[in-house]
């Protein structure tokens, strides 16, 4: 999760990056969508590793009987 979590903080500063590039016409609002898009990706990764997280610590209970008490 750290990992994901280090990937948008690289992603939002791509997109800040990419947005002030695309302000001074230097390139396409197709680029800019790009970053913006890798930032939206980087944010369903870490989505997704907290549920499977979640879903590994809930196995473990059930596995350990801890569930339901």
């Amino acid at each position: 999760m750290n990992l994901e979590e280090e990937n948008i903080l690289l992603a939002k500063e791509n997109v800040s990056i990419a947005l002030e590039v695309y302000r001074l016409g230097a390139s396409t609002i197709l680029q800019l969508r790009d970053a913006q898009q890798s930032l939206e990706n980087a944010y369903n990764r870490l989505i997704a590793a907290r549920f499977n997280a979640k879903l590994a610590e809930t196995e473990l209970l059930r596995l350990k009987g801890d569930l339901v008490k």
